[in-house]
């Protein structure tokens, strides 16, 4: 940890590093953690067509996007709400989508 490096971003840094896998000599995460409120309206947009992917931000500070059909189960009357693991293969395949809270 460089001196003036913050813990709590080590910390986030250090997290990060564990979740990588390499391959090919390029490192993939295996695994991306974030919290989505995504409302009953917006979520009709997928629906409709006006987008396939969802775009969120994992607790790390990483983009991720995944296909919107992946949240099909979580969907409830207000849209989809929670904390979300979402899975992926060595070669950066969606392998699953998990709720966690």
């Amino acid at each position: 940890m460089l001196p003036s490096t913050p813990p709590h971003e080590a910390l986030q840094l250090a997290q990060a590093l564990l979740a990588l896998h390499q391959f090919n000599n390029v490192y993939v995460r295996m695994h991306y953690v974030f919290d989505l409120r995504i409302s009953e309206e917006e979520l009709l947009k997928f629906y409709r067509g006006h987008a396939r992917h969802v775009h969120a931000r994992d607790r790390s500070g990483l983009r991720v996007a995944f296909p919107v059909e992946a949240l099909r189960p979580f969907v409830q009357a207000d849209g989809i709400h929670g904390t979300f693991r979402v899975d992926v293969s060595a070669n950066g395949k969606l392998r699953g989508v998990r709720r966690l809270a």
